[in-house]
């Protein structure tokens, strides 16, 4: 947007007056986690728009009396906001997903997608299956009660059953999978999935995204303890593998622009402006 550091200090003061969200939408399987994603997107683009004409927005929204920090914590370290500014990176740090779902059941269905691979399973030769997850992840998509068949893809995409069902079932697990929801074969290979918490994703760990897998078949128990999902910063996706994902969500709506789309994204160091490469996507 090009501000200048006033209106820098004006947007931040708009934007920290949209600051929220909420899980609510867990129980009824609501489109808010999507949106408060896009909501937030927007409300920055929103702020900047404002100060760049000339909108009075709050001083130290941040840091002030009245500010985030007030607002969200009393033991607040602002110091480390700003450590290392300039130099370390925090957008370097972040991961990215691989499958349509929370992230919670990603180190899981990398598990059951590489032993359904290894040890050339089929769902008729699975007994039970045992997913070991951070207690939060269990909150999240372990409560076999309500979460063992969805019928929502809100509800599918937090269900660890149905994800681990689908991924061990085809081996894959992208977003047109929803199409599966109340499938019979699903739910009933669902059926053989029990969620529990396991004490080593937990203890003298910082990353909770772990997982661990057992399948019992008639030939024995087979187990992996996958510590991180893939996605990760030390497991990023390679160029391919992010246009692949995106041409396979983009390609429905943009039909023949989504490669040229792609292209512009993964290159916008080409053009001076972002909204020359967004106009593709128009």
């Amino acid at each position: 947007f090009g501000l200048s550091e006033q209106q820098l200090v004006a947007a931040f003061g708009v934007s920290g007056s949209q600051a929220a969200g909420s899980l609510q939408f867990l129980v009824n399987g609501a489109w808010n986690k999507r949106y408060q994603v896009g909501a937030a997107a927007m409300n920055g683009v929103i702020a900047a728009t404002l100060a760049r004409n000339d909108f009075v927005g709050a001083t130290e929204s941040v840091e002030g009396k009245h500010g985030l920090l007030a607002g969200y914590t009393d033991d607040a370290h602002p110091s480390k906001a700003v450590a290392e500014l300039g130099k370390s990176y925090e957008t370097m740090k972040i991961g990215v997903k691989p499958y349509p779902s929370c992230r919670y059941t990603h180190a899981a269905i990398d598990a059951l997608i590489a032993m359904r691979r290894e040890h050339n399973l089929t769902p008729d030769q699975v007994k039970r299956v045992e997913i070991g997850l951070h207690r939060n992840g269990i909150t999240l998509t372990g409560d076999a009660a309500t979460k063992r068949h969805p019928t929502s893809i809100v509800g599918g995409q937090f269900s660890m059953f149905f994800t681990g069902a689908l991924a061990l079932d085809q081996g894959s697990f992208g977003w047109d999978d929803y199409s599966r929801l109340g499938d019979a074969a699903i739910d009933a290979l669902a059926d053989k999935f029990d969620v529990v918490q396991d004490d080593r994703l937990e203890i003298g760990r910082t990353h909770p995204f772990g997982a661990r897998v057992s399948i019992t078949t008639d030939d024995g128990v087979h187990e992996r303890l996958y510590a991180d999902p893939s996605g990760e910063p030390t497991s990023f996706p390679d160029a391919q593998a992010m246009q692949q994902k995106f041409l396979t969500l983009a390609r429905p709506v943009l039909n023949a622009r989504a490669e040229k789309f792609a292209d512009a994204i993964m290159t916008l160091e080409r053009f001076d402006r972002v909204a020359q490469a967004t106009e593709l996507g128009r």
